[in-house]
């Protein structure tokens, strides 16, 4: 967003100045006037204060013009080239690296720290998980600041694509999590945030995790514990209720009790194509079982 309103700011100046000096509008020795300024003065002040001087350029443009007919004013060749193409660079460097740098949105999200997670920049986070990382700020019409992150990350099928957008606080330099969506479909925000915790805590060198915290191996083997309780009580209710749908509801009428940083979730319920998940937020893997209970791994 930032880097669109520099092309736009930039843009105007070189549009000010091409203007000016095609039409030889230039300053007039013997005039005292607020606009009468040499062409390249225009440009400049677009460039420093586009919403005052651009809209001021428009609205005398036709009066410049009229005087310059009565006394023209040319700068050199030579000058105007080098004025255009210093304001080209610019406008290039704009467009292909955003040099003008992030919004302040931005930079606070990309810089904030994560509750229970101390000294691990989020933007460091999302770097390690994701791919082909886009930010973007946004307005909600309501005075409100966005910052969406969006990219791909690793999933059972290939890469998923993530669509994260953020409430940003600027008094305060704090952000909240607004919503969160996976392949187009909205998740639950709690799980997404118990998801980047557990990865930056991953980040954090060993002696300042914290001390509940399992070790990989143990939290992987919890998410697979629960995932097989879960299929037996899956099961279960088959017998006793075919054709019935099974819930997480279901499932824990059937004796299933899942573990302390385990997430279980029925992704589908018939007794045919039954599909469950499982994952620890300590773990680095995600479990799945289906018809005939045959499970599978892959990375989280």
């Amino acid at each position: 967003m930032q880097t669109f309103v520099w092309m736009l700011v930039i843009g105007c100046s070189i549009f000010v100045y091409w203007d000016a000096t095609r039409n030889k509008i230039g300053k007039i020795s013997d005039k005292k006037s607020l606009t009468n300024a040499p062409a390249g003065l225009w440009a400049f002040g677009t460039f420093m204060l586009w919403i005052m001087v651009f809209p001021l350029y428009l609205y005398k443009r036709k009066d410049l013009i009229a005087k310059a007919k009565e006394h023209p004013v040319e700068p050199s060749q030579a000058q105007r080239k080098a004025i255009l193409s210093v304001l080209g660079v610019l406008l290039v460097l704009a467009l292909i690296s955003g040099f003008f740098g992030d919004s302040k949105a931005i930079s606070i999200v990309k810089n904030g720290e994560l509750q229970d997670c101390p000294g691990i920049a989020f933007g460091k986070v999302i770097d390690q998980e994701m791919d082909n990382v886009q930010w973007r700020e946004d307005d909600d019409g309501n005075g409100i600041t966005l910052v969406s992150v969006s990219g791909t990350m690793e999933g059972l099928n290939g890469d998923d694509f993530l669509f994260l957008t953020y409430r940003v606080i600027n008094e305060t330099g704090r952000f909240q999590l607004q919503q969160a969506m996976v392949n187009g479909q909205y998740v639950s925000v709690s799980k997404m945030e118990q998801h980047w915790l557990s990865r930056c805590q991953h980040l954090l060198p060993k002696d300042k995790r914290p001390e509940t915290e399992v070790s990989t191996d143990e939290a992987n083997a919890m998410a697979l514990t629960d995932l097989e309780s879960a299929y037996t009580a899956a099961a279960a209710c088959f017998v006793d209720k075919y054709p019935v749908t099974v819930n997480m509801t279901e499932l824990k009428n059937y004796g299933f009790v899942g573990s302390k940083g385990v997430t279980v979730e029925v992704l589908n319920g018939e007794a045919e194509s039954l599909r469950l998940r499982a994952y620890h937020i300590n773990g680095d893997t995600i479990y799945e079982v289906g018809e005939p209970g045959e499970v599978f791994s892959y990375p989280r």
